[in-house]
This record gives structure tokens, sequence and C-alpha cells, in this order.
């Protein structure tokens, strides 16, 4: 909310990123319940209308927004890792572009990976 009200403020347009189901992690509030499950809905709905523009990660996420009545423009941009692509991953070649030793201790990070469902399975609320 503190976005929204500088970018009134301000006269910025505001963007919200839809990138997960947010109902589906009520579990982790004590208050869990399907009526909370609809509030956190609702909630981003009506979030989402307020906003200039939405962003998806996926297809299924923006159809899923739109059929929730979200009205503002929403556009897909995917975030996910096309596994296919880093199956067989050259590990002496990735440290000798970059200069890193053989016997480095190396950490990536890619956030959060989840593997998502077709949404047509999930339960409509």
């Amino acid at each position: 909310m503190t976005a929204l009200r500088i970018a009134r403020y301000r006269e910025l347009p505001l963007a919200f990123t839809h990138h997960t189901l947010y109902e589906q992690y009520t579990h982790y509030v004590p208050a869990d319940s399907p009526t909370f499950k609809q509030f956190v809905i609702e909630l981003a709905i009506h979030y989402a209308n307020l906003t200039d523009q939405v962003f998806a990660p996926s297809e299924s996420i923006a159809s899923l927004v739109k059929e929730r009545e979200v009205n503002a423009p929403i556009s897909v941009i995917p975030t996910g890792v096309d596994m296919k692509r880093f199956r067989y991953g050259e590990g002496r070649g990735f440290r000798s572009t970059l200069g890193i030793p053989e016997e480095a201790f190396v950490i990536g990070h890619v956030g959060r990976l989840a593997r998502r469902r077709v949404w047509d399975s999930w339960p409509k609320f």
C-alpha cells in the first residue's frame, strides 16, 4: 500500500507482479481458513485493479488473474528456468570462462525454485 500511496502522490505509474497464488501460502498464518483464502484472493484482485500494469510469470497465471476479473492491463514475463537447457552443465568451462580456479568453492543463487502445476487442476475459490 506504501507503493500505491507514493505512486499516486508523485503521479507515477504503478506495476504489480502477480507472481504466485498467494492463497496457497495461507497455511503459514494461524488464522488459515477457506474464508481467509478468499480474503487473500480478493485482496490481490483489489490491489491489482488499483495498478496501471500487472505482470504475470506465465500465461496460466495471466489467464487466472483475468478470470478473477483483474481489469488492469496484464503482461506475461516468464520467470521460469528451462531445466533442459541446464541439465548437462559444463562446470569446468564455466569456471574457465570466469577465471574461477577448479578448487574454488562456488555458490550460486537463483531465488525460489518451485514446480508449477497446471492451474486448471487447482481448486477454484
